[in-house]
């Protein structure tokens, strides 16, 4: 197997993430290719890895043919366990209405435009606005995170769910039950995901 790594012209990583990447792929004996701009890939193999940018994956899945996605979404199979409303808008409209303030907003189709964050003032939204284009983002009360879970899916089998970080002392028993129904759904979340 053979995994291609992100790196900087000074040949080191270009992300923290990425040299973890690497250091867990060369344990497993991967092939590790390292690269500095896609393009520069001659050959890019279907079964192979890239561990890059969201620009480097989106690069990536064109020159195997594949369109990549175009927006983050909420799908509707997660809708019951949000615990909060979201709703989509744009900057320009957020900006001009300071009655919604205190809201979090984060990009809704080029997710790397700007990291998400709570607008409580103007100040909030430097760098979020764009000269030619009014940017559309997801919107959604702000809300306190007890801990950051993520999933992984491997041949469409096998799956773990992961604590990234955990904010609060315990975890509800509601949170538990969320994951017992990822767990039960989660092969035909993955398999919408993939189709769409």
């Amino acid at each position: 197997m053979k995994v291609y790594i992100r790196k900087n012209s000074d040949l080191e990583f270009a992300s923290p993430n990425f040299a973890v990447a690497y250091d867990g792929f060369r344990k497993m004996g991967w092939e590790i290719v390292p690269f500095e701009s896609i393009e520069n890939l001659t050959v890019l193999e279907p079964e192979s890895l890239v561990v890059g940018f969201g620009d480097d994956i989106h690069r990536a899945l064109i020159k195997l043919n594949i369109n990549p996605p175009t927006e983050i979404n909420y799908p509707e199979e997660l809708q019951q366990f949000l615990d909060r409303k979201i709703w989509m808008s744009s900057v320009n409209y957020i900006a001009k209405h300071p009655e919604l303030w205190n809201v979090f907003i984060k990009p809704a189709k080029d997710f790397k435009k700007f990291k998400g964050r709570v607008v409580n003032s103007p100040k909030d939204l430097v760098s979020c606005g764009d000269e030619f284009i009014d940017t559309e983002i997801w919107c959604s009360e702000p809300f306190k995170f007890v801990a950051e879970w993520r999933c992984f899916v491997r041949y469409m089998q096998s799956w773990t769910f992961v604590c990234i970080r955990v904010i609060g002392v315990c975890i509800s028993i509601q949170i538990l039950l969320k994951l017992r129904w990822l767990h039960t759904n989660l092969h035909q979340l993955a398999m919408r995901s993939i189709l769409v």
